[in-house]
């Protein structure tokens, strides 16, 4: 309800009559219902979830992990997914910790307050043994 009301008073403000939480109003390639979740404005193409950095870090107590840097918008959950290609893309949810040595859950929210934003990192444990993997960050 909240979602819809504030989308709703949105689009009245740019004149824009029927609301469709699966259209992506503005061409970002993110439904309205998607760009609600992870915290962005719908009608701002600018304004969408970024990833500013990946990268694998091997800690001191021979731990790996990847590394995901990204903009996030408190009081939102977010979540990785991976899989082992992309031709046939079987993305399974991972693990992510706030910290290279907390504790993992299938949803991570870098702050409980809405105001917040930022750039975050969450941490994820590659597949052991694996050839190469790929992640997808998705706000939940």
């Amino acid at each position: 309800d909240e979602y819809v009301e504030s989308l709703e008073y949105m689009m009245w403000l740019k004149g824009i009559a029927s609301y469709d939480a699966n259209a992506d109003d503005d061409k970002d390639g993110q439904t309205n219902y998607q760009e609600y979740v992870a915290g962005t404005n719908p009608f701002d193409p600018s304004d969408r979830l970024v990833v500013t950095s990946f990268r694998i870090t091997d800690f001191e107590n021979g731990g790996t992990k990847a590394a995901i840097s990204f903009e996030y918008v408190g009081g939102h959950l977010y979540g990785v997914k991976a899989t082992p290609e992309l031709v046939k893309p079987a993305w399974m949810t991972r693990k992510a910790a706030k910290t290279s040595d907390g504790s993992e859950e299938d949803q991570v929210m870098p702050s409980a307050d809405a105001s917040d934003v930022g750039i975050t990192t969450i941490y994820v444990t590659p597949t052991v043994g694996a050839k190469e993997e790929f992640f997808k960050l998705e706000a939940k």
